[in-house]
């Protein structure tokens, strides 16, 4: 709609499509240069009143395979009430730091499942998936669970983590 001293004037609706040519957060990046080694790239995790910048994961592509890519966050604290006799939704903080895991896939195997804290005054670790990665001749590939930053929560106890759309 365009505003003219005698009146609107609407016009054909325009769609926009945002193009994405690399994920923000999961993505193979790099080459064999030594300069420029392969890795799984980085990004951005918010838990509680932490922002992690979590470096790439660096990969030989000399060895073959297939693995489940993960980051886990341990020493997680969730809200509690004024005497921490119930845990209340939100995360506090975290007092560990984002730690790259691969576990090696065959098909069949799963992520390492989130500990959840067992009582009010304790901490728990979350479980980020990121995708599964293939390395063979010299190149690697990798299936994305999603893309963007990671945000951290809880409700009940149970730790959760959500990719704000892009």
């Amino acid at each position: 709609m365009i505003h003219t001293p005698s009146g609107p004037i609407y016009g054909p609706r325009r769609k926009y499509k945002r193009l994405r040519t690399i994920c923000d957060f999961g993505s193979v990046v790099g080459t064999t240069d030594p300069d420029n080694p392969a890795g799984v790239k980085g990004g951005a995790i918010t838990c509680g009143d932490k922002n992690f910048a979590v470096a790439d994961y660096p990969f030989p592509l000399d060895t073959p395979g297939t693995w489940l890519v993960e980051v886990s966050i341990s020493g997680i604290e969730v809200q509690t009430d004024d005497d921490d006799s119930l845990i209340l939704p939100g995360i506090v903080t975290a007092t560990g730091t984002p730690a790259w895991n691969l576990i090696v896939y065959t098909g069949s195997e799963n992520y390492t499942s989130n500990t959840n804290p067992a009582t009010p005054t304790s901490s728990g670790t979350v479980i980020l998936p990121i995708g599964v990665l293939t390395v063979a001749g010299g190149t690697a590939s990798i299936a994305n669970t999603g893309c963007g930053a990671f945000i951290v929560d809880q409700c009940a106890g149970i730790l959760t983590y959500g990719r704000p759309a892009e």
